[in-house]
C-alpha cells in the first residue's frame, strides 16, 4: 500500500503545469519482437495468420525531464473481435528503476472473448533518484496466440487505458505520455515450396517418364 501511495504520488503531482512539449516527448509503446510466423518484428505493426504466436514488448521511452516512475495498463481485442488470446505477461525492471509492487508479477489479466476486451495490468516501477533522460526501458513481455479471427483493423494491442496509467518526471512532476498500440494484420498464408532436393527428384521422375515414352513410341 506504501509502494501504490509513493507511486500515485509521483504520477499525478503538479501534471496541469507540463508543458505540451514534455507530455509528447514521453512515450509507452508496445513493439512486436518475435513471430513463429512470416510476419516481420521490430515494429507495432505485424503481419499474423491463425496458429501463430507473437511476443511483444512494453517499452518506455523518456524524455530530457526523465522518468522516476510509471505505471501501465494494456487493453487487447477492444473491438471484441477476439483476434489474439493472451498466453503470458512478465513484467520486468529495467534499471535504474529500484521498486515495484510485484517483481515480475502482472497483477490482473483477464482473457478477450467475443462480449468482453482482454487487460493486463499493470506494469509499474520506480525509484527515488534520478531515472533515464534518454534510451529505452522495457516494461515488461506479452505473448499471444493469432486466432482465426485476424483481421486488417487497426490496434490490437492499447496501453494507456486506465486512469492509474501515466509517468513521473525527475522533478516529481505527473506526465502524460503518447501511448503507441500494435496492430497484428491479416497476413498471407504460405504455401509450402519443394525443396531442392524433391525438385531433384521429380525432375529424375519426369526425365524416366520422358524416356519410358520415347522407348515405347520407338518399339510400336
Amino acid at each position: 500500500m506504501r509502494f501504490e501511495f509513493t507511486l500515485c504520488i509521483v504520477l499525478i503531482i503538479s501534471s496541469p503545469i507540463l508543458s505540451e512539449q514534455a507530455r509528447a516527448a514521453n512515450s509507452v509503446e508496445i513493439v512486436w519482437i518475435s513471430s513463429t510466423g512470416s510476419g516481420t518484428p521490430g515494429s507495432s505493426t505485424i503481419d499474423a495468420v491463425a496458429g501463430d504466436r507473437l511476443v511483444a514488448q512494453v517499452r518506455i521511452t523518456p524524455d530530457a525531464g526523465g522518468v522516476s516512475g510509471y505505471a501501465t495498463t494494456l487493453s487487447f481485442d477492444a473491438d471484441l473481435a477476439d483476434e489474439l488470446d493472451l498466453v503470458s505477461a512478465t513484467e520486468m525492471l529495467p534499471p535504474p528503476m529500484a521498486l515495484q509492487l510485484s517483481p515480475g508479477v502482472v497483477r490482473a489479466m483477464i482473457e478477450s472473448n467475443g462480449s468482453q476486451a482482454g487487460s493486463v495490468g499493470e506494469f509499474e516501477a520506480l525509484t527515488f533518484f534520478g531515472g533515464p533522460t534518454t534510451g529505452t526501458m522495457v516494461a515488461g513481455e506479452l505473448t499471444f496466440d493469432v486466432t482465426a479471427n485476424v483481421a486488417t483493423d487497426g490496434d490490437d494491442v492499447t496501453p494507456g487505458f486506465s486512469v492509474i496509467d501515466g509517468m513521473g518526471s525527475n522533478s516529481y512532476l505527473g506526465v502524460t505520455p503518447v501511448f503507441v498500440g500494435a496492430a497484428v494484420n491479416l497476413g498471407a498464408t504460405v504455401v509450402p515450396s519443394l525443396s531442392t532436393s524433391a525438385m531433384i527428384v521429380l525432375a529424375l521422375l519426369l526425365a524416366s517418364f520422358a524416356l519410358l515414352g520415347t522407348s515405347i513410341h520407338q518399339r510400336c
